[in-house]
């Protein structure tokens, strides 16, 4: 189902979504900035100018990577090289080659009308009705348009808005910008109705695999992790526990996760899980929430020369720090499947756990 959505911006929220469920499509959009109004001129002007000679440039962006900017439409995207491993002359030729070639798939999918193209915030309404027009131009497109909540539209609410644009709201987009987390289930849930308005079909998201049922992981004393344990920090950042899972096929997703309870003087900065060697979606720990429970993942996809991968609990902030983890699950699926948060803890002190009490 995902693979009939294409990100046509503001950013690479969508393309991650796509990314975290096991799919990598190729696509103009899918990792790049996109000013609305250039977008919309591009769009008007068949993207004559994109790709054409003079028109990119290559720079340095953060933490050593290369982006490839475009002179006339300020489209920008990251290409995957490392300033301090790659002459930019060397790779010009080749993103002008890529350019070129999504830019004609990108027009063939706008004429087909098969797809429905995702813009994650657009931003007014005439905003939105001019990208719409400017895409329906080249064919029956069809825009999804992410908005944020209001008073009169819920998390989850997804509906026509006018002929060719569905509109959407999810509640937590604000989280990729803030922590980078992507809130895979609901733009699922969003992704899902959107299809069925415009295929007629059950409005549900895809399931799961759930081929392999559940499993509950160890860490490395091989202690059940059930019940709930405290976690103790004792510098900055520490890996607070971990655990080997063997034997996963190679190219299939696997999410790892487990209830949190940050306590109301919890001094932390950041709790979350790692896969290696390679995470894929990830959600972190929301740390304004207090003595609730709260569930954390991360996702992976083993390569085949992966013959184990090492799940991490992560806690970063002053020692003594602590909170409490429980339901440790490592499931074959992009994303965590529903649970019921474990009994609400009592306040108690850490000495008072025992053998439970986990430190760095």
């Amino acid at each position: 189902m995902l693979l009939d959505f294409e990100s046509i911006g503001y950013d690479c929220e969508f393309g991650l979504v796509q990314r975290y469920w096991g799919l990598e499509p190729l696509g103009l959009f899918r990792f790049t900035s996109a000013p609305i109004n250039e977008l919309i001129a591009a769009l008007d002007t068949d993207f004559i100018e994109y790709g054409a000679e003079g028109d990119l440039s290559i720079f340095e962006g953060p933490e050593d990577h290369l982006f490839c900017r475009s002179t006339r439409y300020g489209f920008s995207y990251n290409t995957c090289c490392l300033a301090s491993q790659t002459e930019p002359s060397a790779i010009v030729d080749r993103e002008y080659k890529k350019v070129r070639y999504l830019k004609e798939r990108f027009l063939e999918d706008l004429a087909a009308g098969q797809k429905i193209f995702v813009r994650n915030e657009v931003g007014d309404a005439d905003e939105t009705e001019n990208l719409a027009r400017a895409l329906r131009r080249h064919g029956p497109a069809t825009l999804l348009s992410i908005v944020a909540p209001t008073d009169r539209r819920r998390a989850g609410d997804v509906g026509w808005r006018a002929d060719g644009i569905i509109e959407a709201t999810i509640d937590t987009a604000v989280l990729f910008r803030r922590s980078g987390s992507v809130p895979l289930e609901d733009w699922l849930t969003v992704c899902g109705r959107a299809h069925a308005l415009v295929h007629g079909q059950d409005a549900e998201p895809e399931p799961a695999d759930d081929a392999e049922a559940p499993c509950e992981p160890f860490d490395r004393e091989g202690r059940d992790r059930s019940d709930p344990s405290i976690h103790l920090l004792s510098s900055d950042e520490v890996v607070l526990a971990s655990a080997s899972a063997r034997k996963l096929r190679s190219g299939e997703m696997y999410a790892f996760s487990a209830w949190i309870w940050l306590p109301a003087d919890f001094a932390g900065t950041r709790v979350a899980i790692d896969f290696l060697p390679v995470r894929y979606g990830y959600f972190d720990a929301d740390l304004s929430k207090r003595e609730c429970w709260q569930r954390i993942w991360a996702s992976c996809k083993p390569r085949v020369q992966d013959t184990e991968v090492q799940i991490r609990l992560i806690g970063r902030g002053p020692p003594n720090a602590c909170f409490w983890s429980a339901d440790w699950r490592l499931e074959a699926s992009p994303y965590p499947t529903s649970r019921p948060a474990p009994i609400p803890l009592v306040e108690l002190h850490p000495d008072e756990f025992g053998d439970r009490v986990e430190r760095a």
